[in-house]
């Protein structure tokens, strides 16, 4: 979301960035019982989990960015991130090769570029998203401004 700000894109989120020592910045992302409709949404680049793609609706027109990191790197990002929450555990910790392949499955109805985790750090996934957005090279240059290598983690 952040690369998507820095390329100007306006970004549509009613939760404060819940910042961690792994994202200092924060996620930028919608809580749907906050009264945000998908028409607050639109033209706006949206952060949707796999959990809440039921949401969206036939009548909008969706192009989706995901970026795809392996399994084993999820499952030790969220075993972590406990330590974060009080040692709650994310009710689908459990469930990540699953939301992968339901994912997948979804968008590939819809307009989609997909990108491997670690080409943020290349700035080959930059490339791919700015093309797909048609972004000029300014603006992609602009997210690969905003991409920190050094937090990188669960590789």
């Amino acid at each position: 979301m952040q690369m998507l700000q820095a390329a100007g894109m306006t970004l549509a989120w009613n939760v404060l960035p819940n910042r961690s020592p792994f994202n200092p910045f924060g996620h930028y992302e919608i809580d749907w019982r906050k009264n945000m409709t998908l028409a607050d949404c639109e033209d706006k680049a949206v952060k949707v989990m796999p959990f809440d793609l039921y949401r969206l609706t036939p009548d909008h027109e969706y192009r989706f960015i995901t970026i795809l990191r392996d399994v084993a790197s999820i499952d030790a990002s969220q075993a972590d991130t406990v330590r974060f929450k009080d040692g709650r555990k994310m009710s689908d910790a459990d469930q990540t090769e699953y939301w992968h392949k339901f994912t997948l499955d979804y968008i590939k109805n819809h307009q989609n570029v997909v990108v491997g985790f670690g080409e943020l750090f290349n700035g080959e996934a930059q490339r791919a998203i700015g093309q797909f957005l048609g972004f000029d090279a300014f603006q992609i240059e602009k997210m690969n401004d905003c991409v920190d290598p050094s937090l990188r983690h669960f590789r």
